[in-house]
Order: C-alpha cells, then sequence, then structure tokens
C-alpha cells in the first residue's frame, strides 16, 4: 500500500485477520470481536479463536458447560498505511 493511503476499517480487518491465520495458521474459526482506531490513523484489532489442539480428556466440554470462556484473544495493530505492527494476547 502507498504510505500516503489511508486504510479504511474493512481493508484493516482483512489485512489483520490474514496477518494473524499467517502466524498462527493452525486456528480455525477465527471471529471478529473489536475494531478501534488508534491515535495514529491507524486500527486495533481484536480477533478470538478456539484452539485446534487435541482435548483427550474434554477439559474445553468441562469449561463450556461451567460457563467459561476457552476462546483465546489476539489484538492486531495496523498502522495507518495497512502494515500489520503487531500482535498481542488480550
Amino acid at each position: 500500500m502507498a504510505q500516503d493511503t489511508l486504510v479504511d476499517v474493512k481493508q484493516a480487518v482483512a489485512i489483520a485477520q490474514d496477518y494473524l491465520l499467517s502466524l498462527f495458521p493452525t486456528h480455525s474459526r477465527v471471529e471478529l470481536e473489536e475494531v478501534e482506531p488508534n491515535a495514529n490513523g491507524g486500527w486495533r484489532i481484536t480477533f478470538s479463536y478456539e484452539r485446534d489442539d487435541p482435548d483427550p480428556f474434554g477439559i474445553r466440554r468441562v469449561m463450556v458447560e461451567q460457563g467459561r470462556d476457552f476462546r483465546l484473544y489476539k489484538v492486531v495493530t495496523v498502522d495507518a498505511s495497512g502494515n500489520p505492527q503487531s500482535v498481542k494476547i488480550r
């Protein structure tokens, strides 16, 4: 993307999701949770997903039955020109 081009929210979400999946390719069912602009014209985008790891003891099922969330949350920061800057756990 050109340096002077500002990325809109839909573009930022698509870029962030592609970036997240490139870094964590084994995870599926990625869901968009939150999007917020940052002070520099970029975006902080929160995604959630479930681990695809084997669960031989059924811990996830028990946690869900107890009302606990077993999803992981990641925040991807995209700058104003559409370049991913960071991924953090939330």
